[in-house]
């Protein structure tokens, strides 16, 4: 579980690096709008994964599940506005 967690953190890092690195080729190229939209889906499925394997009623579930959401909608938006 270890490894899976530092490829994931890796992963998430690396996103973030294309995200500030790449703006205009994300927004302007095809294969750019699908990495947005998977990512933004990624973070929709663990929206839900919140309520189906969480269902503990604790105030950092709930903030937890706010976060993702926001990560959701701000990679959907450029997508969506554009």
């Amino acid at each position: 579980m270890q490894i899976f967690n530092i490829q994931l953190i890796y992963y998430f890092i690396f996103t973030a690096g294309i995200c500030f690195a790449f703006p205009v080729e994300l927004l302007s190229t095809e294969l750019g709008k699908w990495f947005l939209i998977g990512t933004s889906l990624f973070w929709f499925v663990r929206v839900i994964q919140q309520f189906v394997f969480l269902r503990a009623n604790e105030l950092w579930v709930h903030i937890l599940t706010i976060v993702f959401l926001i990560g959701a909608i701000l990679f959907a938006l450029p997508v969506i506005l554009k």
